[in-house]
Order: C-alpha cells, then sequence, then structure tokens
C-alpha cells in the first residue's frame, strides 16, 4: 500500500501534477492509493492555500492607511477596514455595515459622487479615477479627502458591479499647504517692500 501523503507530497502541488498523479491512478499504473485520498490531500492544500491568502489579504487591508470601503450597487458598505472607523468617527465596522454610503457625510456633494459612481461602477471597471471632496463628517469636523475608487466586474453580466473606495484624509496636509502658501505670499511682499 503507498501512502497517499508521502505521494502527494512529492508533487508541488499544483493542478498538471495531480491530473498526471489521478491518471495513473486511474490507468493502474499506481496501486494502492484511492482518487478519493488523493483528492482529500489536494483538497485540504488547497484549504490551508485560501486561509493564508484570506490571513495576507486581512493583513494588507487592516494595515493600509487608507480607508477601504467596498460597497454594494445598492449602497451599503460590504467591507470596511479599521482605518475607515477612525475616520468615520464610528465605534465598530458594524456602524458602518449599518449605513450606506451615502450617509457617511451629510453633505449633498458626497451623496451625488456615491451615486453617480455606484451607478456607473461597471463602466469604470479596470481603471481608477481620483477625486478631492471638502467634506463634514457627522461631528462636525471639516475633512479634506482624497478618493481614489474603481468598480469591480460581477462574475455575471447581469450582476451589478460592485465599488472600492480607498479614502485617505488630507485635512492635515492641505491646511499646511495653504499656511506655507500664505507665508510664501508674506515673504514675497517683505522682498517687494524691500526694494
Amino acid at each position: 500500500f503507498i501512502d497517499a501523503n508521502i505521494l502527494v507530497y512529492a508533487f508541488s502541488g499544483r493542478s498538471r501534477h495531480c491530473t498526471q498523479f489521478l491518471d495513473r491512478c486511474v490507468q493502474e499504473e499506481i496501486t494502492g492509493v484511492t482518487s478519493v485520498e488523493v483528492l482529500s490531500e489536494f483538497t485540504h492544500r488547497a484549504m490551508l492555500a485560501v486561509q493564508r491568502n484570506e490571513a495576507l489579504y486581512r493583513t494588507l487591508v487592516e494595515t493600509t492607511p487608507d480607508a477601504i470601503l467596498l460597497v454594494e450597487a445598492d449602497g451599503r458598505i460590504q467591507i470596511a477596514n479599521q482605518r475607515a472607523v477612525r475616520l468615520f468617527n464610528a465605534d465598530t465596522v458594524f456602524e458602518l455595515y449599518a449605513l450606506a454610503a451615502g450617509e457617511l457625510f451629510p453633505d449633498a456633494a458626497w451623496k451625488n459622487f456615491v451615486a453617480g459612481t455606484l451607478r456607473d461602477a461597471r463602466d469604470f471597471a479596470g481603471f481608477i479615477d481620483a477625486r478631492e471632496f471638502s467634506v463634514t463628517r457627522a461631528d462636525g469636523a471639516p475633512l479634506v479627502l482624497q478618493i481614489f475608487f474603481t468598480g469591480l466586474s460581477a462574475s455575471r453580466a447581469e450582476d451589478p458591479a460592485t465599488t472600492v473606495l480607498f479614502l485617505r484624509d488630507v485635512t492635515g496636509t492641505r491646511r499646511t499647504e495653504s499656511e506655507l502658501l500664505s507665508y510664501r505670499s508674506y515673504l514675497e511682499n517683505l522682498v517687494r517692500e524691500r526694494t
């Protein structure tokens, strides 16, 4: 009897190798191993790979400096990271899931942007666009946001596309730029006065 684990571990786990091995089992070139045992081992390996990829994905999403929102065509927030929780001054990610993306800020420009982006998500799938918005958070705090967004095509043509929003708070950056420009203007005036 051949131990399926020994044979399977000898392969790289790629589907081509699995197919070749199963063919050899079917042709009875290799005996003592059932297809079920081999498929079970490969399924187990595939599940482990999916779990590793999921952990990597979660780490990537949670450690990025940007707030990330995955928004369904009806406006519901499907996925949000911890940076989004902080940006929107929410207590938990579930608080964001209870809102529609257009309700995150009371500003009309934001509501129109979200409505248009969700409506046209299929048209810009695969392309990344960017906008900058001045908005007011629910607690009254003014924010300047850089927003990068793209549509994700649905697997079936009749399904609506999903939109991914990457939001970065650039309020401090814009304030500093404004102060620097003001100071530059002040210095230029001083130079003009002295010459």
